[in-house]
């Protein structure tokens, strides 16, 4: 097989790699292009690394896999192009919301994955890790509305608001206000939590926006989700706090029983954190009660693992194995 990774020295697209080395994904060729910087840097693959080259679509041969690890308007550009040189499974929101693209959780809908015209959508990170324990939920219980709170890691931004934060940890640690000049966040992040993610759009910010969308997408309903996203200083890894109103009265042990038998789900005795969980591929579910009306969550998992590189790698596999 062949693969590529577009956009390889990014902080997702190096965890592709990660992540195709540890589930040993059998690529016998495998490729990193970069399209604005990183060519020459080497990205590691176990214990090899792979030089990173400069994207020229017209050059490359053909692909089994393509895994895009790209912003949205550079997507734009070149996915409609590389999906002439094979399948794209596509990590930014170019695409997601296109009704002839799949957007793919495959614990919750792999098989869309196989009705496919060359281009597969990740979902959003903080979209993936709501819907792998909420589907179980709803197909049993049904879900009515979905009222979250997200408090979000910097990596979730990219590599440059992880730089940021560092950066503005080094004043803290010696009792000076950050310096949030220049920075990609509208105000400084160090010791701060931000209730701003994405552009306006309507009384919702975009990333508030996607997860309305990509949740019904997915879910294929029209559950009513009230979704309010903050940016916190915590490097890797995001945590929910939902809670769900359901059709149904389940009791907690219900609730539970669900969600073991669920895959890619862990249920906590108590709760995790982002920190505790951070290289993993699981969602982590915990703090879970049940009211009259519905279930409280409180669900974490890493972003860059199981909200990117690691569902985009499970994608492939679902196609490879039809």
């Amino acid at each position: 097989m062949r693969v590529a990774v577009v956009g390889a020295s990014g902080l997702v697209g190096k965890q592709i790699f990660e992540v195709l080395f540890e589930r040993e994904f059998p690529a016998q060729e495998l490729f990193a292009y970069s399209t604005r910087k990183g060519a020459g840097e080497k990205i590691r693959f176990g214990y090899d690394q792979i030089e990173v080259e400069e994207l020229d679509i017209e050059k490359i041969t053909d692909f089994d896999f393509i895994f895009s690890a790209v912003g949205k308007k550079i997507a734009r550009e070149i996915v409609p192009k590389l999906k002439e040189k094979g399948v794209v499974i596509d990590n930014s929101s170019a695409f997601r919301l296109d009704p002839d693209v799949p957007l793919v959780v495959p614990e919750v809908n792999g098989d869309k994955a196989k009705e496919h015209n060359g281009i597969i959508a990740n979902p959003n990170c903080s979209t993936i890790q709501l819907v792998v324990p909420v589907a179980p939920i709803h197909r049993r219980f049904g879900v009515e509305e979905i009222h979250i709170s997200t408090y979000q890691s910097v990596s979730g931004w990219g590599k440059d608001a992880l730089d940021q934060l560092n950066y503005e940890l080094e004043f803290l640690a010696v009792g000076e206000d950050p310096d949030a000049k220049g920075s990609v966040f509208p105000r400084a992040i160090g010791g701060n939590v931000i209730p701003w993610i994405g552009d306006l759009d309507g009384d919702l910010t975009g990333e508030e926006r996607k997860l309305v969308l990509e949740t019904n997408k997915i879910l294929e309903s029209e559950v009513r989700v009230y979704p309010f996203c903050v940016r916190v200083p915590v490097r890797i890894g995001h945590a929910e706090a939902v809670w769900l109103k359901l059709k149904s009265k389940p009791s907690r042990d219900e609730v539970i029983d669900v969600l073991r038998s669920s895959p890619g789900v862990v249920v906590d005795d108590g709760y995790s954190t982002p920190i505790e969980i951070a290289g993993k591929d699981d969602v982590f579910v915990g703090r879970i009660h049940t009211t009259e009306e519905g279930v409280f969550l409180w669900i974490v998992a890493d972003n860059l693992r199981k909200g990117a590189a690691t569902n985009a790698v499970q994608i492939a596999e679902i196609l490879r194995g039809s």
